[in-house]
């Protein structure tokens, strides 16, 4: 990662100026530019996998010995190759099969297109490194490289013998052997080396007994143009067009940049004036020179428009404000605003205020407004006062004021100018900086004061705590990520690691242990909870999907079989909206280790740059656990020390504002060496509590909401997850929920894993009916099973019951096992539950002497928005009729409900 610094012409001849007149204050102004330089724009590399060669060659066995192996390489030019990263097999080498990578792709034939896909946003150039084998003479075209895009991107060029590429052995006069940059390419030499310091493989394809003398790689520097602005790179193709001329490729990286905003540019070269803060208070004047405009958002008739239907576009006030002592304690503001033309069903826009540090960082959210989706005839709104307090914000470094835009199918336009108050904490003493690009006159500035409306800062969830930082209120969100799984951890792993529920380690970091699983396959005898994945295949990339805005860090609990200490084991990458991106290596010794302390295998850990890793479970059998070391089975694995180590890996900067969208792992290891996954958390920091759910991925099959006609919920034999002894089992020609065993000390319980969420409408009713058959024991006897039916966070366990069941002991399954009762219907009424997060609905059984079969399926449907205030339970049956009422309760607060039962 480096970073560039680019000045408007202005200020470039500013500075002459004062060089060349020795001028006093010459130190400032070079120590703001110095500052800008990390301002303007971060350049970082992406690495690109090659496709597979079927020449089956080593770089070390058949080109150069001393060639790096392994690792990241960067070159004199400051591009970043990963080396072997990318190899597809194992079984290559010099002229024969030996077991090495495959990490030379030369299989390029003449007139056939070599097409490598790839979906990089940001590109502004890509690096090769690339030779050639028994060139014909300099001058003659090799082939062609291409670049293409979306939007029509394309830039394509030819590949020279003696310009673009050469021989990679440095022979006199046989074959071209000179570089040169042309147009867009810039060529220079990335590796050489000189018998008998290393040995190629010139002339043989064997570098063990290759030709004697210098052997070179170079690298090749393509520039994309400016039809690749905004744009994302799709592919690059290679068209080799000459039998003379036979072109190798090692490696290949793309070149990205991410820009900051310009009033990062302004911040660096502006003019800095000093304000006094008089009475405690600073004004900043939004009028339409002093707006940097992101997106589609621009400035129509005296207004700020929010820009096109669907977009998100950020708005940059470029009067800054900084202060070294003082602190912001209130922001008040108002507006008024038309809407764009649309019916009143179409969405609305909203939009946000910040206050964020003027070339990246965290900053704290003011406001957000509400929907807006009145006013289109042409009449403003009246004014809508804003006032924010309490804050305590620091402001020690350059901060601007952020409005961001979120438009739904319509758009907003904001009455200008507007003016932004600012109240400080040290009125007498503190003086306030206002950096501003533009020269304005000054501005009234009207302060209108209204209630200020309270944000309560308790939270419900125990995964989410109230931080401050500068001031700020800050809440900490933890959110499992449900990973795929092929192995079960007590069985083929560690018997007393922690099979269920929430294991919060001892650095703080919550995982949810076994919350999706699906399958009891896995295991040495094939008949366990599938609950972590050791199947990473080699160089391929295992890809978690999630969805978490404001992400910080992901924190992983992963370990490794047959790891060699210093190898490379994995590289995870973490992708997010607006181009986000940061990937870290996995090296053995350092960020994972062996599960088993065995002295064969890497076992030590540290922290590295951007990852922390700790050892957070550690047991030794056969003292106080079994281990699988050795067999993957506890029951015959080594005696000895196991543990399991978390790694946390922070997002950096590219994250801030923007959402994790996904988590990719791709497994680098050989020889068995392989990652294993056993849970996996991402940690976000928001200005307000989180409302969404902490459980992502496929804990629910399907998610549904609001209908007005209902919603229906099915249970079948595949769409319900069991805990306990309950379980899904045959009857017959049908499927049934088995709740488990007579005399069962526990519950057991049945989930559907559709669940329903809706962020406005409530629950108010639900309607189903079951049939049912009872175990262990003559209809009517022994005291038997009963069931409820609950709404309830799959996460936490909190919800609330809807139903509970009367005793169940007649329709005797050891009488007649298909002979199930008549249906009994249940309709739940007067509900008001709210289900903002992921609601599922679950069958909780008590099975006291006898237990109890129910017929699948079973359909639930939901009822929403009445305003009803008791609960109404009816059940029936072809003989008796059961009317029971209770209390109606609120869907966050699990109650305890007396009921009434009259059976006429």
């Amino acid at each position: 990662m480096f970073t560039k610094c680019r000045l408007p012409e202005t200020t470039s001849r500013a500075v002459f100026a004062l060089i060349m007149a020795r001028e006093p204050t010459l130190v400032a102004v070079l120590f703001a530019l110095l500052t800008c330089a990390v301002c303007v724009h971060a350049d970082s590399y992406v690495f690109v996998s090659l496709p597979a060669s079927t020449s089956q060659k080593n770089t070390q066995a058949a080109l150069i010995t001393s060639f790096p192996s392994s690792g990241v390489l960067t070159t004199a030019t400051g591009a970043q190759f990963m080396l072997a990263s990318c190899s597809m097999a194992y079984s290559c080498g010099a002229n024969t099969n030996t077991g090495q990578a495959c990490n030379v792709f030369d299989a390029f034939n003449v007139g056939v297109p070599v097409t490598i896909a790839m979906n990089i946003s940001n590109a502004i150039s890509v690096s090769t490194l690339m030779n050639g084998f028994w060139y014909s003479t300099s001058g003659s075209t090799a082939g062609t490289i291409t670049f293409a895009g979306t939007g029509g991107a394309l830039r394509s060029y030819s590949i020279v013998p003696g310009v673009t590429i050469r021989d990679y052995f440095n022979t006199v006069g046989a074959w071209p052997n000179t570089i040169a940059s042309s147009a867009g390419i810039n060529v220079t030499q990335a590796f050489t080396c000189t018998y008998p310091a290393c040995t190629g493989g010139a002339g043989t394809f064997n570098s063990l007994n290759g030709f004697q003398g210098t052997y070179n790689i170079d690298e090749q520097d393509f520039d994309l143009g400016p039809s690749f602005v905004g744009q994302m790179l799709t592919s690059v193709t290679i068209t080799r067009s000459s039998s003379a001329v036979q072109p190798f490729l090692l490696a290949m990286s793309v070149r990205t940049r991410t820009t900051q905003p310009a009033s990062c540019v302004a911040a660096c070269a502006a003019t800095v004036s000093y304000a006094s803060s008089t009475g405690g208070v600073s004004t900043i004047p939004l009028r339409r020179a002093e707006l940097e405009l992101g997106g589609s958002a621009a400035i129509v008739n005296n207004a700020l428009a929010s820009g096109n239907p669907y977009d998100v576009n950020d708005v940059i006030v470029l009067s800054m404000i900084q202060d070294s002592t003082a602190i912001v304690s209130g922001v008040s503001f108002s507006y008024q605003y038309l809407t764009g033309p649309g019916a009143a069903a179409l969405t609305g826009t909203f939009f946000s205020v910040s206050l964020t540090a003027s070339c990246g960082g965290a900053g704290v959210l003011l406001y957000v407004s509400p929907e807006l989706t009145n006013y289109s005839s042409g009449s403003y709104s009246p004014p809508m006062s804003v006032s924010v307090t309490g804050l305590n914000y620091t402001v020690t470094s350059k901060t601007a004021i952020q409005i961001r835009f979120t438009n739904g199918q319509r758009n907003v336009s904001l009455l200008l100018p507007m003016t932004m108050t600012l109240q400080w904490s040290l009125p007498s003493t503190s003086t306030t900086t206002i950096t501003t690009t533009t020269t304005s006159t000054s501005t009234t500035s009207t302060t209108t004061t209204s209630t200020t409306t309270s944000t309560t800062t308790t939270t419900t969830r125990t995964t989410t705590t109230r931080t401050t930082t500068s001031g700020a209120p800050q809440f900490t969100q933890y959110t499992y990520v449900n990973i795929p799984a092929t192995d079960n951890i007590q069985t083929g792993l560690l018997s007393t690691f922690p099979a269920t529920g929430v294991f919060t380690t001892s650095v703080g970091t919550p995982f949810l242990m076994s919350s999706c699983v699906t399958a009891f396959t896995c295991g040495p005898n094939g008949n366990a909870a599938c609950n972590f994945y050791d199947t990473f295949p080699t160089l391929s990339e295992v890809t978690i999907t999630v969805n978490v805005p404001n992400a910080v860090s992901v924190s992983t609990l992963m370990n490794a079989y047959y790891p060699v200490n210093g190898a490379y084991l994995a590289v995870i990458t973490f992708t997010g909206t607006g181009g986000a991106t940061i990937s870290y290596l996995l090296v053995i010794g350092q960020t994972v280790r062996d599960f088993y302390g065995s002295s064969t295998w890497g076992n030590t850990i540290s922290p590295v740059a951007g990852v922390n890793v700790s050892q957070v479970f550690s047991c030794t059998a056969p003292t106080n656990c079994l281990g699988a070391g050795g067999s993957f089975n506890v029951q015959t694995g080594n005696a000895g020390t196991y543990h399991i180590d978390e790694q946390d890996f922070s997002l950096g900067p590219s994250f801030i504002g923007q959402t994790l969208t996904s988590i990719g792992i791709t497994n680098q290891g050989s020889n068995g060496m392989t990652p294993i996954l056993l849970g996996m958390t991402v940690k976000s920091v928001t200005s307000s509590p989180a409302l969404s759910t902490m459980c992502t991925g496929a804990c629910g099959v399907s998610t549904v909401g609001a209908s007005a006609s209902g919603t229906a919920v099915q249970a079948t034999a595949t769409s319900v997850q069991t805990t306990g002894n309950a379980a899904v089992v045959a009857n017959g020609a049908a499927m049934n929920i088995r709740s488990g065993n007579a005399n069962d000390v526990t519950s057991s319980s049945a989930t559907l894993q559709t669940y329903v969420q809706d962020s406005a409408a409530m629950v108010t009713g639900i309607h189903f009916s079951y049939q049912y058959v009872t175990g262990f024991g003559a209809a009517g006897t022994h005291v038997g099973a009963n069931f409820t039916v609950s709404l309830l966070d799959p996460c936490s366990g909190q919800g609330t019951v809807v139903y509970a069941s009367p005793e169940l002991t007649n329709y005797s399954f050891d009488t007649c096992n298909t002979c199930y009762s008549p249906t009994v219907p249940v309709s739940v009424t007067g509900l008001m539950l709210t289900v903002r997060t992921r609601t599922a609905i679950q069958l909780t059984f008590y099975n006291n002497n006898r237990n109890v079969q129910l017929l699948l399926p079973m359909t639930f449907t939901l009822f929403w928005n009445s305003s009803t205030s008791t609960t109404t339970i009816s059940t029936a049956t072809s003989t008796s009729t059961t009317t029971t009422t209770i209390a109606a309760t609120v869907a966050t607060s699990p109650t305890t409900a007396t009921t009434t039962t009259t059976t006429t």
